[in-house]
């Protein structure tokens, strides 16, 4: 009878478990963000390995090591028994283990654990690169360096190491570089770092013997023969350079699918090894494939109408731009120079098709004071540029349309003049107070406004980003202004510690341009990400320019907004500056889901 009993209970409950698995919705599934991380058998350098293995799995990725068997493999730094903390003590200044842990936890989200400082004797959880059939379960390959790394240069030249026979580590070095093609070739990146930067530069197309980075450039380990050993490949050294993004030679006919994803380090300092890391992780989430770069973008700039020229000043606020240094070549730009950037013929392959509308018209494609009217409007374009002076006709409806738009997924390029919010004289309730505070998160002010136009340097801040990074040449590296001091980069920045590519630029600055109180700073929804800072002197330097994340309504929309400081000048529209360039980058970005 007991055992009856017992019989039924069971079969109740599992009965009762049936059928609420049933009615419940099942668990989405998450995808595993897989990093192919390749060692050599001996002598890894450990801080190459650590630093970027704890960075990427604080970020979430699960890291695959691999070597040339499954054998555990030997890691070293130098002098013999020293520590990270001792190694990121060696470079100049004080306190620099402190400042690695800071970078460290700004830019990977968690803090620098104690127990990683010291070199292990083993480094285990290999497994074999030959059990790797092919790169489609993995986001990317990141190379530790050392002097073991050598032996694995596509040179023809392979001894035996670590017990493994010279043949097979010739085997592994056709494996590894048959995986690096099909990466690049899929458009996914690789990090090679220190003395195992030379990698890439000795690798083939397959079937050729053409040197897979020739005509490109790289860094790698700072030794006098590693310029003599790159050039001899077809490749620039760029020694002084921590971190330098390249592309693989045309011949590897990888579609464009590689361009600007190969990255080389210099050094094996955890400073630099942490900043390479994130450009890595920069390009492995900010760059859009090829389809959707050669893909046509609807484009709407709107503005407040082409420049007066022979009435332009600042009293006259019919017209929208104001003149505040002189004519001629100091006019300043206004929608037709962004029109016509957008509307040339470029290599990046870009294709937009540009339509504007100037929102002080008596008569416009919308009901001017109807929000959904705006928003429906707004809603056949892609991506809209926001190029407007003066709150002229930046009425509330506008304003929110455009706030709702960006919550729907739509994208919002807001260019120098756009931060500029004042009140408009003839009707105290047009400015730009929703779209300085909600959407872009950060204003010049009319009231304290001041300006200055000169030359000055952009500083990439965050570099690897695809808006920074994607055809933006780097032959210009600058130190960190010694002002920034006293007006520090954002945390979430991905400081250098080092140089930083710059882009030079004659433009305006508005001097009281801030962040709004009530913005964060990260790579999350709703977070300001940093791209570029300035070597002016004040608190503006860090604002001028950014991207965000935004999703107001935290539904499963995320629209983009990209804000930049630079716009007063014609130049800095001109085809074939680097500048223009980021614009053209941005409503890539923007228009990317």
């Amino acid at each position: 009878m007991k055992k009856l009993i017992v019989q039924i209970i069971v079969l109740f409950f599992a009965s009762f478990w049936l059928s609420c698995s049933k009615n419940s919705d099942p668990e989405p599934a998450t995808e595993e963000k897989r990093i192919l991380m390749f060692l050599a058998p001996d002598n890894v350098y450990y801080s190459e390995y650590i630093v970027a293995y704890e960075a990427l799995k604080a970020l979430g990725y699960t890291i695959e090591l691999v070597s040339a068997t499954d054998e555990d493999v030997t890691p070293y730094m130098l002098p013999s028994g020293t520590t990270i903390e001792e190694t990121a003590n060696t470079l100049p200044g004080n306190n620099k283990f402190n400042e690695f842990k800071m970078q460290f936890k700004d830019l990977f989200g968690i803090d620098w654990q104690h127990s990683h400082n010291t070199v292990p004797i083993k480094i285990s959880g290999i497994k074999s690169i030959h059990s790797i059939e092919d790169m489609s379960e993995y986001l990317g390959i990141v190379i530790a360096g050392g002097t073991g790394i050598l032996n694995l240069r596509a040179d023809g030249v392979y001894d035996v190491q670590a017990g493994i026979s010279a043949n097979d580590i010739q085997l592994t070095v056709q494996k590894l570089n048959t995986l690096a093609s099909q990466a690049l070739k899929s458009g996914k990146p690789i990090l090679a770092q220190c003395h195992g930067a030379s990698l890439p530069v000795f690798w083939k197309i397959e079937g050729s013997e053409t040197p897979f980075m020739s005509g490109q450039i790289a860094t790698g380990y700072p030794e006098a023969s590693t310029e003599s050993t790159y050039q001899n490949l077809g490749v620039e050294l760029r020694d002084e350079d921590k971190v330098v993004v390249s592309s693989p030679n045309a011949a590897l006919a990888d579609l464009g699918e590689g361009d600007f994803k190969i990255v080389t380090s210099r050094d094996w300092y955890p400073q630099t090894v942490a900043h390479a890391t994130k450009v890595f992780v920069n390009i492995l989430e900010s760059f859009p494939d090829v389809e959707h770069r050669q893909e046509q973008k609807k484009v709407l700039i709107m503005h407040g109408g082409p420049l007066n020229e022979s009435n332009c000043s600042p009293s006259n606020r019919a017209n929208d731009i104001p003149c505040l240094y002189e004519g001629g070549v100091n006019l300043p730009a206004d929608f037709t120079h962004v029109k016509a950037l957008l509307q040339s013929d470029n290599s990046d392959g870009y294709q937009f098709l540009v339509s504007d509308v100037n929102i002080t018209n008596p008569t416009l494609p919308y009901t001017e004071t109807d929000q959904t009217s705006i928003e429906n409007y707004l809603a056949t374009f892609d991506v809209v540029v926001f190029f407007k002076h003066w709150s002229t006709g930046v009425n509330t409806a506008l304003q929110n349309a455009l706030v709702s738009y960006v919550d729907n997924g739509g994208g919002v390029l807001a260019l120098h003049h756009a931060l500029y919010n004042d009140v408009d004289d003839a009707n105290a309730s047009l400015n730009k107070n929703i779209l300085t505070t909600q959407l872009f998160g950060a204003t010049s002010e009319e009231n304290t406004w001041s300006a200055v136009r000169e030359n000055y340097q952009m500083y990439s801040t965050n570099f690897g980003h695809f808006i920074s990074t994607y055809h933006i040449p780097t032959s210009a590296i600058n130190e960190a202004p010694l002002h920034w001091t006293h007006y520090p980069l954002i945390s979430t920045t991905n400081r250098s510690l080092s140089v930083y590519p710059t882009i030079n630029i004659f433009d305006e600055i508005y001097n009281n341009k801030v962040f709004v109180a009530s913005v964060s700073f990260g790579d999350e929804i709703n977070q300001i990400t940093p791209l570029f800072s300035n070597n002016l002197t004040g608190g503006q330097a860090h604002t001028e320019g950014y991207v965000r994340l935004f999703n107001k309504n935290n539904d499963n929309k995320i629209g983009r907004i990209a804000c930049f400081q630079a716009g007063e000048s014609r130049s800095s529209f001109n085809l074939g500056s680097t500048y223009a360039q980021v614009i053209r980058n941005s409503l890539i970005w923007l228009t990317f889901k």
